[in-house]
């Protein structure tokens, strides 16, 4: 008995004491391929535009616009030069709905007290007008291009424009008033706004102010021409040519601005 149980326990692989059995397992490989998607620099965010962003000078290829802190603009063309020629575009600029609204004053230009309507974008700062709706097609298609902002231009002298005559001015004989429009009065020393004196419009032609009266108060219907000085809040208007004899001796001394 002793002899057959010896002999079964060899023939199951019984192992003594004192050996040692190795079992290896196979190893495994694996690789990992990255799928990840390279980044890539994305492009400027799309910035909404308020009017306080356009303050300063912006100019495209073929035009340039300035806006003035009180909200108005100054559209000019540029020659091959970068000589600026106004356009007679001016007006105001607003907000609404998040949309910038264009008016343009009722003075001689080409789409007199037409407003239209853009979305504006900062693309980095670069600035892009989007017409959604505008009449006049002389603006809409000099605002198509995107506009660069530039150094602001001087304001005195011939490169002056109409947001430099804004506001209030009075001297010994008269009171003028501008507003950001184009639109004057001319009141007497005493500023009564119910007994104007003259009153009109003022647009820009060739480095010069042109003031055109309304049919109200002196020299209805009749334009003059003059120069114009800015040195810190002194205003010096010097006649090139008016048939009106009242607003050249009104224009003559120099105005200093006043408030109200």
């Amino acid at each position: 008995m002793l002899a057959v149980a010896a002999l079964i326990a060899a023939s199951c692989g019984e192992t003594t004491t004192g050996e040692t059995t190795t079992s290896s397992s196979a190893v495994t490989t694996v690789t990992t391929v990255d799928t990840t998607i390279p980044s890539t620099t994305a492009p400027p965010a799309e910035q909404p535009v308020a009017p306080a962003d356009l303050v300063g000078r912006w100019e495209s290829e073929a035009n340039s616009i300035i806006f003035d802190e009180g909200g108005s603009y100054e559209l000019f063309e540029l020659d091959a030069d970068a000589t600026e020629s106004p356009t007679g575009v001016i007006g105001f600029v607003a907000l609404q709905d998040g949309q910038l609204i264009f008016a343009t004053s009722a003075n001689p230009n080409p789409c007199p007290g037409e407003t239209g309507v853009y979305d504006g974008a900062l693309v980095g700062e670069i600035l892009h007008l989007s017409v959604v709706e505008d009449p006049c097609a002389f603006r809409e298609e000099a605002f198509a291009a995107p506009f660069s902002p530039d150094s602001p231009t001087t304001t005195t002298g011939p490169d002056a424009v109409i947001s430099d005559l804004s506001g209030s001015w009075e001297n010994e004989r008269s009171v003028l008033r501008v507003n950001d429009a184009g639109d004057y009065v001319v009141l007497g020393p005493d500023a009564d706004p119910d007994q104007p004196l003259t009153g009109g419009f003022v647009a820009r032609e060739e480095g010069n102010f042109i003031f055109v009266s309304g049919v109200a108060g002196e020299c209805p219907g009749q334009t003059g021409v003059y120069s114009a000085e800015f040195e810190d809040d002194l205003l010096t208007l010097t006649v090139v040519d008016d048939p009106c004899a009242a607003r050249v001796a009104w224009f003559e001394p120099v105005y200093t601005s006043a408030i109200g």
